[in-house]
């Protein structure tokens, strides 16, 4: 059992020490040292204003997860990655520009090759 001092425990109350530091290795793993992008395109104001939405939840996850103690950093760092792409992709479908439909998705493919116009 690992023993922790007051001092310690003082700093952890205030923020300023996590019990645990993360190693390099934990770093690579969870990609720490490289960012994460939103993409928000400026479509139109009610797209804005639902994109807004998602912003405010999204801040309030990484609220919420940066005030966790129980959770190793590493952990929370995944999710937080995990919340961004995700955020990433509502935003993709809800603007339109997620991906596009596979030519034998469509409505009007018969596959056998005569939906195809000559020119």
């Amino acid at each position: 059992m690992v023993q922790v001092t007051p001092e310690e425990i003082d700093a952890m109350r205030k923020g300023r020490q996590r019990l645990e530091e993360m190693s390099q290795s934990d770093r690579e793993l969870c990609g720490a040292d490289q960012a994460k992008h939103l993409i928000i395109p400026m479509s139109d104001v009610y797209n804005l204003r639902r994109i807004a939405g998602i912003l405010n939840g999204l801040a309030a996850s990484f609220d919420t997860l940066s005030r966790r103690h129980d959770i190793k950093a590493r952990s929370i760092i995944l999710e937080v990655r995990a919340e961004i792409d995700d955020a990433n992709r509502r935003i993709r479908e809800m603007t339109g520009k997620g991906k596009r439909q596979k030519p034998w998705q469509k409505d009007d493919y018969r596959g056998d090759g005569w939906d195809v116009e000559k020119s």
